[in-house]
């Protein structure tokens, strides 16, 4: 959770002081995340001021790779190459890709440059992974052991490394000569193995692998689906290069999960809080166009209906009211299509299921929504035939919203476009019209007896 508001005065007022000492014993006590949260609500000096401390106690690394991007970025604009090259050595080959990442191409060479050429290379292959790939957040920093160890010597190798490294070991990854993976050994099934006992006596098989050029969803989705800390990478010949672990995952996970919710209202993924105003124009600008072409639309479709509004002011009242339950419902049906894609492979089958259902949900809402409508209607404005058609209307454009925001989705996808990139927006056009349409229209047959 977030570090507490007491904290933050107090590192501040500590800062202030410049009482260092008492700064290093604080932050010491603090996970990277914490710290990280810190950073990120001091101002622009106070930050300063830490990432300098965090540099000469070397717990700078970790803590800039719990950044957010933006906050990243701007604090890695302040700090020099030579100080850049060494806070790298302190994280994984796959924080320090991260972190590079975020700089300009030149200046990435530059410091590459200044790192060990061993490091330098593991830094580069990661780069050469699509960013959406499990081999761009392998872990390439990671124990391996030989088939032919007995448990004794992997338990020595395994004290050996931690404290090298200070890296929990969960699994133990055995391989061949020619680097292939030939297994897993659980960490407590070594622990209770007998000292003499050989690797491949213990070792599972057949594990679960991701392969180097997989989605890294879908190793996220299999860490979940086999609730595992780490998972190994291979390549096509099956020989391992590196590993993922759960933290990263869980960040992968919670992107995903903001950036579908983002889409789906049209807002991109990296408009974020710090995004600079223009940025956050320029992103939001082409959705805010397209909103308007369909409110535009909607606004015809009154405008056929306008003699009928002037007979009847009260449609006028309602007409909102029709139009964003039916929205509403809409956006749920949306929202929960869209959550069954990003977890399973629908097939078609799955498809129309989901659609059917989704289409009753609304049916049974507009039916609920609609009756209370009504007689609100009718206590309000003493017309039964105005209740009656709010009824009519409303069961129709939430029947018709079910059957829009759950087969969009799906439209989408056949089109082999994200569902997530403005499904909402395309969902809440066709609410607006069909509920302005259905309601004005039903209204207008209706007109004498109103």
């Amino acid at each position: 959770m977030p570090v507490q508001s007491a904290t933050l005065d107090f590192v501040r007022r500590l800062l202030h002081r410049e009482a260092i000492g008492s700064l290093k014993k604080v932050l010491a006590k603090l996970q990277p995340a914490d710290v990280s949260d810190l950073i990120t609500r001091c101002t622009p000096g106070e930050r300063h001021l830490l990432i300098t401390l965090l540099y000469v106690t070397r717990q700078a690394g970790p803590v800039l790779a719990e950044l957010p991007d933006e906050t990243m970025r701007q604090t890695l604009e302040g700090l020099s190459n030579d100080v850049l090259s060494r806070v790298l050595q302190e994280v994984g080959a796959d924080d320090s890709a991260l972190l590079l990442q975020r700089l300009p191409k030149e200046r990435c060479a530059e410091i590459l440059e200044k790192l060990p050429p061993a490091y330098a290379d593991k830094i580069e292959e990661i780069f050469r992974y699509p960013p959406d790939s499990a081999g761009a957040y392998m872990n390439t920093l990671f124990l391996q052991f030989h088939y032919r160890m007995t448990a004794r010597e992997a338990v020595d190798r395994m004290r050996a490394w931690f404290d090298t490294h200070q890296e929990p070991i969960y699994t133990l990854y055995v391989l061949e000569e020619t680097q292939r993976l030939m297994g897993t050994v659980a960490v407590h099934k070594l622990v209770l193995a007998q000292p003499e006992t050989m690797l491949s006596e213990l070792i599972d098989p057949d594990p679960v692998c991701v392969n180097d050029y997989s989605s890294v969803r879908d190793a996220a989705e299999t860490m979940v689906k086999y609730d595992y800390v780490s998972m190994p990478v291979v390549d096509d010949q099956f020989r391992l290069l590196g590993i993922i672990t759960v933290d990263d995952m869980v960040d992968v996970m919670m992107e995903s999960a903001a950036a579908d919710a983002f889409q789906i209202h049209g807002v991109a993924d990296e408009d974020r809080l710090e995004t600079p105003v223009g940025t956050s124009l320029r992103l939001r600008l082409p959705w805010m166009l397209l909103n308007l072409m369909t409110a535009f639309i909607a606004s015809s479709i009154v405008g056929l209906f306008e003699a009928s509004i002037q007979q009847v002011v009260a449609l006028a009242t309602f007409m909102p009211i029709v139009a964003g339950l039916g929205g509403n419902t809409g956006t749920q049906s949306l929202a929960v299509i869209i959550r069954a894609l990003a977890l399973d492979d629908v097939d078609a089958a799955a498809a129309r299921r989901g659609i059917v259902k989704q289409v009753l949900v609304s049916l049974m809402l507009g039916l609920a929504a609609g009756l209370i409508t009504a007689l609100i209607a009718l206590l309000w404005r003493g017309n039964p035939m105005l209740g009656l058609v709010i009824f009519a209307a409303m069961v129709l454009n939430m029947l018709l919203a079910g059957f829009v925001g759950s087969a969009v989705p799906f439209l989408l996808k056949r089109l082999r476009q994200d569902p997530a990139v403005g499904g909402g927006v395309l969902v809440t056009a066709c609410t607006d019209s069909l509920g302005f349409l259905g309601f004005l229209g039903i209204s207008t047959i209706f007109l004498a007896y109103l």
